[in-house]
């Protein structure tokens, strides 16, 4: 079986002899009474990785969207949140409409901007990539437009930390560094909260919070989960340091290795005659799908030895999502990737023969057939820029 549905980007697992040892595996008491002595020395160098003034730790993004949600009202009244948010943050914003918060939707950053027209003070809520929809947030111009509205910019970076970075090019499409997507944009810090994941690039299950001191210090004064939860365990701390020391010192060729085993894979699926959408994001999928489709594709793949992912796309739609890690055999990747392009040819086949038309092979438009991968798509893409998602 070939599984093509764990995330850990650039290949990090931390196998138990490689992480420094510990004496305890948790403190037993609340970290609100004192965190593990690591974690300061690792919240700093956190911060300082995407560019925010102070950091925190905690042992999920479910434990951060909580408690900032949770204390939100005590500055905002009115939370707008971006459609393609994942389904965490909207959890916590059920605390924040429980005290009162209106939470408004929007589908793109003009929308956004009307919207901000009536308002005071509001805090715009998204995630950094959309892997469904294929793009990298503008987080410049939502962090502007949160700066003149007196209000803050809160973005889920679980996508982007550990893989993203500064000065993107095509030599090196995810950029450079490890920072994030709030370095991959250059957006500023003013009035800025990061959240996320680190089990994505670094593999290690560990959640952060990161903006200015005060913001951070106000987060952790208001937090009930690190009163009435576990820490964070040494366990876990022991996997990001080693996370944190591998990006420093082999991150970027990592990177590279990733760029290439994505490009291989999308070969092998062109090769066979399937279709990606674009772009060389670690999460490659196929174009929206019926429901039915997707779900008969995915058992076929699965009975040839291909797990892959079921991912959620617009207007009732499903796409199949397949996740490229750095650490992946090349060959055996090729060879899935031709499993799933002959997979996806077939069962196109299938279900025009099953409505009755003629079916000669599969043909592509001229601008399919000279395109060429390339890195993230951005809605606002500006040429002097890869594209990334």
């Amino acid at each position: 079986m070939i599984d093509l549905t764990r995330a850990r980007y650039l290949g990090l697992a931390h196998p138990r002899d490689a992480l420094a040892r510990w004496d305890a595996l948790t403190s037993g008491r609340p970290a609100v009474l004192g965190e593990h002595p690591a974690i300061a020395g690792l919240a700093h160098r956190l911060a300082a990785l995407v560019g925010l003034e102070r950091a925190t730790l905690a042992p999920s993004t479910l434990h951060v969207v909580t408690d900032l949600f949770a204390a939100l009202p005590q500055r905002v009244r009115r939370v707008h949140l971006d459609a393609c948010t994942y389904a965490v943050s909207r959890w916590g914003l059920e605390r924040a409409q429980l005290r009162g918060v209106e939470v408004i939707t929007f589908h793109s950053p003009r929308e956004l901007e009307r919207q901000l027209r009536c308002d005071g003070a509001s805090a715009i809520v998204c995630d950094s990539v959309c892997v469904a929809c294929r793009t990298v947030k503008p987080l410049r111009r939502l962090q502007h437009l949160a700066a003149a509205a007196r209000g803050w910019l809160i973005v889920d970076d679980s996508q982007g930390v550990g893989l993203l970075g500064e000065r993107p090019s095509r030599a090196q499409p995810y950029g450079g560094g490890g920072g994030g997507t709030l370095r991959f944009e250059a957006a500023a810090p003013e009035r800025v909260i990061a959240i996320g994941s680190l089990a994505k690039a670094f593999g290690a299950p560990l959640a952060f919070l990161a903006g200015d001191a005060s913001t951070v210090a106000w987060f952790e004064r208001t937090s009930g989960t690190r009163i009435h939860a576990s820490p964070c365990n040494a366990a876990a701390l022991a996997a990001l340091h080693a996370a944190l020391a591998a990006n420093a010192t082999c991150g970027d060729s990592l990177r590279a290795r990733l760029v290439d085993r994505v490009a291989a894979f999308r070969a092998a699926v062109a090769g066979a005659g399937g279709e990606l959408r674009r772009g060389l994001f670690p999460v490659q999928t196929t174009p929206p799908l019926r429901p039915q489709r997707a779900n008969a594709i995915a058992a076929r793949l699965e009975r040839r030895g291909v797990a892959v992912l079921r991912l959620r796309a617009t207007a009732g739609r499903q796409c199949l999502g397949f996740v490229i890690t750095a650490d992946a055999d090349r060959t055996a990747l090729a060879r899935a990737g031709a499993t799933v392009g002959m997979t996806l040819v077939v069962t196109s086949r299938c279900e025009e023969a099953s409505r009755g038309e003629t079916v000669i092979g599969v043909i592509r438009s001229p601008r399919d057939r000279h395109r060429r991968p390339c890195g993230l798509d951005r809605r606002d893409h500006r040429p002097d820029r890869p594209a990334v998602a």
